[in-house]
């Protein structure tokens, strides 16, 4: 019977100041590059807003944009 491959092991949990530190030096590049790893990171913060709190951030959000 075949034998089903090792989980691969768990990662090191994304560090956001490094790449706010690499932002400012103006490599938004690699940072692009893992937004959605940011994102994934931010999620239980973001789980943490309200309805009115998430509206604002929309707005907010798209007024970047």
């Amino acid at each position: 019977m075949p034998v089903a491959p090792a989980a691969p092991a768990a990662s090191e949990p994304l560090r956001l100041d490094p790449l706010l530190d690499e932002l400012a030096a103006g490599n938004a590049r690699a940072v692009a590059e893992k937004m959605p790893q940011v994102i994934g990171r931010l999620l239980p913060v973001l789980r943490l807003l309200g309805p009115g709190q998430r509206a604002q951030l929309i707005q907010f959000l798209q007024r970047l944009g």
